[in-house]
């Protein structure tokens, strides 16, 4: 199967240019897939900064996704996406 190409991007519209732990969360067909921790930062007003990462399947089906940022504040700071893995049959 061929990889899914994560693309994460952080926009600091906040008052604090420390770095933070980002945490990126794959669910497939009821079992966590793909789980990746790192530090990101954006100084404040500085535009955006963006990450990339692949995972490679190894079952077909939906992949539900959550990115969460940890910081301390009261904010919401995550988002979610799907992914439909299919399988390629080959060729008669």
């Amino acid at each position: 199967m061929k990889p899914v190409k994560i693309n994460f991007t952080v926009t600091n519209s906040g008052t604090v240019d420390e770095p933070r732990t980002a945490t990126i969360v794959g669910m497939q067909n009821g079992s966590e897939v793909f789980r990746s921790a790192f530090d990101v930062s954006d100084d404040v007003g500085d535009g955006t900064t963006s990450y990339s990462m692949e995972y490679t399947p190894v079952a077909t089906g939906k992949i539900m996704w959550m990115a969460v940022i940890d910081d301390d504040n009261a904010d919401d700071d995550s988002a979610i996406a799907a992914t439909q893995v299919v399988s390629r049959g080959r060729p008669s």
